[in-house]
């Protein structure tokens, strides 16, 4: 289980700060960081056997936000993964690699993402 607590170190704080902001809810993030590594903690084994354990968690950590986020969109940032990566990019000054490392993806993903994302944006207004 070493290798499971070394993730929950080195992602839990920006998990929560993620969360923080997408709920604009100071505790709610802790809750829910806490929470999707907890489940995490339960998959582990399975998760180790994907091609990214990230984004077994990451998955993990959007679905718990979502559960507990109010239905309407939370001001400017678009829902599901294209508003991740607003937030994690814009908002948390993610660089691209950290953003993408974060979240189990390559960074050629990332940038697609983040391109749609903005396209999203310009749109709205």
């Amino acid at each position: 289980m070493a290798a499971f607590d070394v993730f929950c170190a080195a992602r839990r704080p920006l998990y929560v700060r993620f969360a923080d902001i997408r709920l604009a809810d100071r505790g709610g993030g802790e809750a829910a960081a806490a929470a999707a590594l907890l489940a995490l903690g339960g998959l582990w084994d399975a998760a180790l056997r994907e091609p990214s354990p990230a984004a077994v968690g990451w998955e993990l950590l959007t679905a718990e936000v979502a559960a507990r986020r109010p239905p309407a969109p939370c001001g400017d940032i678009p829902q599901g993964r294209c508003g991740d990566v607003i937030v994690l990019h814009r908002r948390m000054g993610l660089s691209p690699q950290a953003a993408a490392e974060a979240m189990g993806i390559e960074v050629g993903e990332f940038t697609v993402l983040h391109r749609a994302a903005l396209r999203t944006l310009d749109g709205n207004r």
